[in-house]
């Protein structure tokens, strides 16, 4: 199926209405425009299809919880989806029961989760872009991942701007990705969920978010060569302490954190004192609460930042990188102009943070924390 213009499906979300619905094993579907659809492109119960360089949008009027997915796959495996241009729909790539698909440069904007993975496994997810979405990506209950050269940028929700979440995954590898201008880079939980599984993270970019990432007790997941730049927060826990719980270093090679003040008097491109960093909005949250009311604001900024400046406030690390690298393996590509408005952000953010942090500790607010 090629070449065709595809519009105008039905409107029952419980009939899944498709502008194009495959049942047949073997198909080919490239440069269609399907638009003003429920659901874009089904692949239903059949295996082996190419969907290539298709335009793909929902009904556009329809709120994104109310439209149907973008590329929809549903007990299929062993398909290729690459080139297609996603917009305007609930879930731009949606995979459920499925296996071994590739997906390769791919644009996904403006939809509610970018890439959504369920009971999907040995999937390769290259050179794609996700941004403008409530959440980049959501990965769940799946194994055998592969990530390379993808960008998660832009997700913004209060209620999810995730990057990309994984959720009791194992045996995820992901190298040479940008997660930048979330709310949260990328949030784990259950990562691996499996004992002798692995979740690697090498040479990724993770900037300019609020926080860059969110853990839980269940993650046991290995960081080495990442950069780490620009971001409010760099790392967040919830449910206890995790210092002891993931690595910090793949083949003894650290992280490189902007905030590191270490130093490197042997010349091997590493500090030759660990980085620590230590949230203490977190533990904070963890004895009380209400104090998530403050998420993401300068209070919670307010707070990690004196507890740097008087160390009777430090709780235990979240990060305890004994390799930091003293150079960003991976840099930003923005225009100057975003780059530079990221930039007077973040510099009044900082000034606000300073300001909030000095009244606080002098005054009876902060003896009262």
């Amino acid at each position: 199926l090629r070449g065709l213009v595809i519009q105008g499906s039905g409107r029952e979300v419980s009939d899944e209405p498709s502008g194009i619905l495959v049942r047949a094993s073997g198909s080919r579907i490239e440069g269609n425009r399907v638009r003003d659809v429920l659901y874009g492109i089904t692949l239903h119960e059949s295996d082996n299809h190419v969907v290539r360089g298709n335009t793909v949008e929902s009904i556009r009027e329809f709120l994104p919880e109310r439209r149907g997915h973008a590329l929809y796959l549903y007990y299929t495996k062993n398909n290729v989806l690459e080139d297609n241009v996603i917009s305007h729909a609930k879930d731009g790539i949606y995979i459920n029961f499925s296996d071994h698909n590739d997906i390769f440069r791919n644009s996904v904007t403006e939809l509610r989760y970018g890439i959504h993975f369920m009971y999907a496994n040995n999937a390769r997810i290259v050179d794609n872009v996700f941004r403008d979405n409530l959440t980049g990506g959501s990965l769940m209950y799946s194994n055998d991942l592969y990530f390379e050269d993808n960008e998660f940028s832009r997700s913004q929700s209060k209620a999810s701007g995730y990057g990309l979440l994984f959720k009791d995954v194992d045996n995820v590898e992901m190298l040479h990705n940008s997660f930048h201008h979330n709310r949260i880079g990328l949030t784990f939980e259950g990562a691996p969920f499996t004992p002798g599984a692995y979740v690697r993270l090498r040479d990724n970019l993770i900037g300019f978010n609020q926080l860059a990432i969110a853990m839980s007790t269940t993650v046991g997941a290995q960081f080495g060569g990442n950069t780490f730049v620009g971001n409010l927060r760099q790392a967040d826990t919830t449910g206890g302490s995790i210092e002891h719980h993931n690595s910090w270093q793949i083949d003894g090679r650290g992280n490189y954190w902007d905030d590191y003040r270490g130093y490197d008097a042997d010349g091997d491109g590493m500090g030759d004192i660990e980085y620590r960093y230590r949230p203490a909005y977190g533990e904070l949250v963890q004895r009380n609460e209400a104090l998530t009311a403050f998420a993401n604001t300068p209070a919670q900024l307010a707070i990690d930042l004196a507890a740097r400046w008087f160390p009777v406030y430090r709780n235990a690390p979240a990060v305890i990188d004994t390799s930091p690298l003293m150079q960003p393996t991976r840099h930003l590509r923005e225009s100057s102009e975003d780059a530079g408005r990221w930039a007077t952000t973040s510099a009044f953010a900082i000034l606000i943070v300073a300001a909030v942090a000095v009244l606080g500790v002098s005054g009876r607010t902060w003896k009262k924390w």
